[in-house]
């Protein structure tokens, strides 16, 4: 009987990624993934065939472009629900009569845990929970593994990511002002000088920079970042930067108190630097911090020789060393694979092989499936040249039998050993 397979789950902060419990699948070529990314965009929404199509092939759609995201739906299922009967309905990915339909479960869209732990995050701040809500926050920014389907092209996807690096800067921004309230003004400058180098067009991140300078007691550098900020947007664009800004340039000249600000009781200035850049983030090692923060949070982890700790995001990582649970449909499709090279005395062992590099979407087994059909050609080449009356062994026969030992054990074996958990 089949194990239970763990649920299904999707990454698109990043590189497209789906993976079965802790193993990542292999999601096959690339129009494949662009009709699945297509879908997650609009997870547990239907999506009419005309606007894959528009999506996936833009101003060069195919003759029959119905047909052709049918064939891609079809490999998609197979993908995502290899143990449903191709004769019964998906139960996953189905087609309404609004169009397909790709049903993610709640949590298992990185997109969707990003929005809710967002959502959070803001809620804990209302309620005063600011260490908490900045954690929150934190943990969410740690989702982004880069641009947002960084691997696919496309108008439609270039959208995508537009709006949502608005939603990504919206959030580090919160996040940096969140940080600033507690009093980590010294440990934030490093992270909001790089995200004033990766954007650097946003006028909130800089002034959140300049005032964490300044904060410091590094008035001059603030106020040369300032000069920077002014410069840029001169040069660039003709125009000077934003009230907001102006009002704290000036306020940094009369040596306005209020800029200093007040700390939440929760904030520390001794704080180590907080980090938001990568899948694991560094927090404060503090006592009033961990204490004010909810027991959902995962454990911290300390980082020898150092007063730094790691907190890994709540989304799951994956676990490259397990793998799938294998059922008996498995097993039985490579016993049937190891039969037909040996029942065909390996003269169809390049279509078996073949078979497999395009379910596998493997270029290595193409590869292999071509040798073998090389093997056949040997094979065909020398039949000819057999004299069926002569006594002597000649040199045909030996290269006859030699390619059907290759093609018929050899391919039977490479079978064999084929890994039915693993994409190649």
């Amino acid at each position: 009987m089949a194990e239970t397979q763990d649920p299904l789950r999707f990454e698109i902060l990043g590189p497209l990624r789906a993976f079965q419990g802790s193993h990542e699948l292999a999601l096959g070529p690339g129009k494949q993934r662009a009709v699945l990314a297509v879908l997650l965009i609009n997870a547990n929404r239907p999506v009419p065939t005309s606007r894959l199509v528009d999506a996936v092939w833009e101003d060069d759609p195919p003759q029959n472009g119905p047909n052709v995201v049918q064939k891609y739906v079809a490999g998609l299922r197979r993908l995502l629900e290899p143990d449903r009967s191709p004769r019964s309905p998906g139960r996953m990915l189905t087609l309404t009569g609004a169009g397909y339909l790709l049903r993610v479960a709640p949590g298992h869209l990185d997109l969707d845990w990003f929005h809710e732990q967002v959502r959070r995050a803001r809620s804990l701040r209302t309620g005063g929970k600011f260490a908490e809500a900045a954690a929150t926050l934190r943990q969410a920014l740690a989702l982004w593994r880069g641009e947002a389907l960084s691997d696919l092209a496309g108008i439609m996807f270039d959208t995508t990511r537009e709006r949502l690096r608005e939603t990504r800067v919206a959030a580090l921004s919160e996040w940096a002002d969140m940080e600033l309230g507690l009093g980590r003004h010294v440990q934030l400058v490093p992270e909001l000088v790089r995200l004033v180098a990766d954007f650097p067009l946003r006028e909130e991140l800089r002034y959140l920079l300049i005032l964490a300078m300044y904060r410091s007691g590094r008035q001059a550098e603030a106020l040369a970042a300032y000069r920077e900020a002014r410069t840029l947007l001169n040069d660039e664009f003709g125009i000077e930067p934003g009230e907001r800004l102006q009002a704290l340039h000036q306020g940094i000249l009369r040596g306005d108190p209020s800029l200093l600000g007040t700390s939440h009781p929760a904030g520390q200035s001794d704080s180590p630097p907080v980090a938001v850049g990568g899948p694991v983030q560094t927090v404060a090692d503090q006592p009033s911090v961990a204490a004010s923060e909810s027991s959902s949070t995962p454990n911290p982890t300390p980082v020898p020789g150092s007063n730094l700790v790691l907190v890994p995001t709540p989304w799951p990582a994956p676990a490259p060393q397990s793998r799938p649970a294998t059922t008996w449909g498995v097993w039985l499709a490579r016993v049937v694979g190891v039969l037909i090279p040996l029942a065909s005395f390996g003269l169809f062992t390049w279509a078996v092989v073949a078979y497999l590099a395009g379910r596998r979407n493997s270029w290595r087994l193409g590869v292999a499936a071509g040798g073998y059909l090389a093997l056949l050609g040997v094979m065909c080449a020398a039949v000819p040249m057999i004299d069926a009356d002569g006594d002597a062994f000649r040199t045909a026969d030996a290269v006859l039998l030699f390619a059907m030992f290759l093609s018929m054990f050899g391919g039977a074996v490479h079978v064999a050993v084929l890994d039915p958990g693993r994409p190649d």
